[in-house]
């Protein structure tokens, strides 16, 4: 008996590539972002799903919600699988970060570094841990989706692979993407990472 769990990154917003959404209200999909969102209908459809999961984020509820709708699940908000609180950085332009040395070094060395005001990635990891095993607790078997962020997703799947959080970076988490983690009595295998576009089928 195993858990596969689905850590899948919300789909497109116009934040993305230019500035720190973090936390801040009021970020939902944009056009592109809301196609990805009903294309994930399509792509999962030969995955049989016992339940939803999301980040209580905007942009990852609205992801989550066509699946949902079209597979008649509730989708459960969890608190440990939203964003990083990127503190005083939030809703700062990557332009402006790249005058920070605070920046730089969190970005060199993830491990130790801190956000100003925010969290950790140690905090992050944990968290996203706790909620992942709890759904494993309450879904021992079966699939289930859940719906959080870019550097949070890239933490969890660090944490499995038994990759040190400096080389997190290294992990590619597109936008609408999912990846696929196996989880059971012997351990954690990552079965898919960074899908994007197409029927996605989990490969073991």
């Amino acid at each position: 008996m195993y858990a596969t769990i689905l850590l899948i990154r919300h789909a497109s917003v116009n934040p993305i590539g230019k500035m720190i959404a973090g936390r801040g209200k009021g970020v939902h999909l944009n056009q592109k972002g809301r196609t990805e969102a009903a294309q994930m209908i399509h792509r999962l459809a030969d995955l049989e799903l016992t339940s939803i999961y999301s980040s209580p984020m905007e942009r990852a509820q609205e992801t989550a919600a066509p699946l949902a709708g079209a597979r008649s699940l509730e989708v459960t908000v969890r608190e440990e699988f939203t964003e990083i609180d990127f503190g005083d950085w939030t809703g700062k332009t990557f332009a402006e970060l790249e005058q920070l040395p605070e920046w730089k070094r969190f970005n060199a060395c993830r491990s130790l570094g801190r956000i100003p005001g925010g969290e950790s990635m140690l905090e992050v990891i944990q968290r996203m841990v706790r909620g992942v095993e709890a759904i494993v607790r309450d879904h021992p078997s079966g699939t289930t989706a859940v719906f959080s962020h870019c550097d949070p997703i890239r933490a969890a799947l660090a944490h499995y692979a038994g990759v040190n959080l400096d080389g997190m970076l290294k992990l590619a988490v597109a936008p609408a993407s999912v990846s696929a983690v196996k989880m059971d009595s012997c351990g954690t295998r990552i079965l898919t990472l960074n899908h994007i576009g197409g029927d996605f089928l989990i490969a073991e």
